[in-house]
C-alpha cells in the first residue's frame, strides 16, 4: 500500500476507535506495522540518496509517519486495555 493510503487507513480507523471490535483492533495493528514497514524502506532510500531536496522530502515523510504511527499504537494499546 501507498504511504497515502496507510495514513488514510489509519485516520479511518482511529476515527473509529471509540466502538472498535476486535476486528477493529486488528487492523488497526496491522496498518500500524505496515506504516513501520513503509518508515524503515524510506529510511534505506535516504542513505542511499544524495539529492538534497529528495533526502528533504524523505525526511518529511518519515517524520509524518513517525507521528501516525505514535497517534495509532497509543490507541491500539488503549483499546487492548494496556494503557
Amino acid at each position: 500500500m501507498t504511504k497515502a493510503k496507510l495514513l488514510k487507513k489509519l485516520q479511518s480507523l482511529l476515527d473509529q476507535a471509540d466502538d472498535a471490535k476486535k476486528k477493529d483492533i486488528k487492523k488497526l495493528h496491522k496498518v500500524v506495522k505496515e506504516l513501520k514497514n513503509k518508515q524503515k524502506d524510506l529510511e534505506h532510500r535516504l542513505e542511499g540518496t544524495a539529492d538534497d531536496k529528495e533526502r528533504s522530502r524523505i525526511r518529511k515523510d518519515i517524520e509524518v509517519i513517525k507521528l501516525q504511527r505514535k497517534k495509532g499504537a497509543a490507541v491500539y494499546r488503549q483499546l487492548k486495555g494496556k494503557d
